[in-house]
């Protein structure tokens, strides 16, 4: 969306990503991998003939010229192509007028850590399906519903950053103070007592 009027912000500590590519490939790296950094949090994923590296921070923590070069430094890119911020978002009505639908990132944007979307996107339109094609929910019912989906998966990436990581960084001791909800932290304090 290029007007956020009808959107809420997501929380996350982070809002930006500088991305790159490796010429490597790790026979043995299987699937996408998640790394801590100082500034954040890097992705890199196997392809047939490269790697994929995302070095994902806070710009307003961390400028875009020591990022770039964390992101050398730690994961040495060959190429480096892109860099952008970011919104983290949901917007506040997905169904309009009972007859329009938002999907994709009209629906949300969040940042990628454990890449959530696909699976929320796919419950939404298994949601719809069963307003549209079964007739066994409500639109109402169902717009409630992915909205708090989206929030609970906004808290799980939340509660990634709760105990911060190995670094002992600016942007770890800002990370660690989003609130999730109450329910969140009940959830996690039991499993730590299993």
């Amino acid at each position: 969306p290029t007007d956020y009027s009808d959107y809420s912000d997501l929380s996350s500590p982070i809002n930006s990503v500088i991305l790159g590519n490796r010429a490597e490939v790790d026979p043995a790296q299987l699937w996408t991998r998640a790394t801590a950094t100082p500034d954040g949090w890097a992705f890199t994923i196997p392809l047939a003939d490269y790697t994929s590296v995302g070095y994902l921070y806070n710009s307003d923590i961390t400028d875009r010229a020591e990022a770039e070069q964390n992101f050398s430094d730690l994961f040495e890119p060959d190429d480096i192509y892109s860099d952008f911020s970011f919104r983290n978002y949901v917007v506040n009505e997905p169904i309009i007028d009972k007859r329009i639908i938002l999907n994709g990132l009209r629906l949300f944007f969040l940042e990628p850590l454990e890449s959530t979307a696909i699976a929320l996107q796919q419950r939404w339109i298994r949601k719809t399906f069963d307003w549209i094609v079964l007739r066994s929910a409500a639109p109402e019912d169902i717009q409630a519903a992915i909205l708090a989906e989206i929030r609970e998966v906004e808290n799980f990436i939340l509660a990634h950053y709760l105990k911060g990581s190995k670094y002992d960084t600016t942007f770890w001791d800002f990370a660690g103070k989003f609130d999730i909800t109450q329910a969140l932290k009940d959830q996690l304090a039991h499993a730590r007592e299993d």
